[in-house]
């Protein structure tokens, strides 16, 4: 994963121990929640490696997620090497107490750049995907906080 350029020097990522955890890391996401503002990180791909016929593109991708100082919402998306983009319906609740588990299906993915919703995406042509905090446009909360990522696949 990689801080989103878009958003400057807002967050960072770093690995570290999740308040729940007694000494298992996982990713950092540290942020700043602040009016009328966002916060994204990106996992990239080479679209080449989704190549071979074999393998197709991603057919998902899971993860557990936790918010440390308030719950978060997280919107996510996927874009392809055409910079269309797909996005997921609803957003990711991330708890303060327990970890979230998310999966996301492709085939579920919805096109947020097209006006025709038969639109799907190609997962053989997967650039990236991105979680894009909204807390700030969907809950009272602001200041800061940090959001623990594990158990990352990609199938």
């Amino acid at each position: 994963w990689l801080h989103a350029w878009e958003y400057g020097d807002k967050g960072r990522i770093t690995n570290a121990i999740p308040p729940t955890s007694a000494e298992d890391h996982a990713l950092a996401w540290t942020t700043e929640v602040a009016e009328r503002e966002r916060d994204a990180i990106r996992l990239f791909f080479e679209p080449e490696i989704w190549i071979d016929d074999r393998r197709g593109g991603p057919s998902s991708l899971s993860f557990r997620v936790l918010s440390e100082a308030f719950e978060a919402r997280l919107a996510f998306y996927v874009e392809d090497d055409q910079g269309r983009r797909y996005a997921a319906d609803g957003l990711v609740v991330a708890g303060t107490v327990d970890w979230t588990s998310v999966r996301v299906l492709m085939s579920d993915l919805v096109p947020i750049d097209s006006t025709i919703p038969q639109d799907r995406l190609d997962s053989r042509k997967v650039r990236s995907f991105t979680l894009l905090d909204v807390t700030s446009s969907e809950t009272p909360s602001r200041g800061p906080n940090t959001l623990y990522l594990d158990d990352l696949s990609v199938q």
